[in-house]
């Protein structure tokens, strides 16, 4: 029979394994969230050029959005 030493390091080491899933688990969200970003900016980059628009005038549309999402989740912490 293990003691209650045992039983706690065991469950310590389980928790320790589903903690480093866990957090390799946010990383590959945080790249796709990434790169879905990115396809988004591209997209517009080349609607911008195939429309022979301006690719900054495109650029500071998207980052103005950005901006303003950022603003309104600060807002929502208030």
């Amino acid at each position: 029979m293990k003691d209650k030493f045992q039983v706690i390091e065991e469950k310590i080491r389980k928790a320790e394994a589903r903690l480093r899933e866990d957090e390799e688990y946010v990383k590959t969200l945080h790249a796709e969230k990434r790169q879905m970003e990115d396809e988004e900016i591209i997209k517009a980059v080349r609607r911008s050029m195939a429309k022979d628009g301006d690719v900054r005038q495109a650029l500071q549309i998207l980052q103005s959005r950005e901006l303003g999402s950022e603003g309104e989740k600060e807002g929502a912490d208030d």
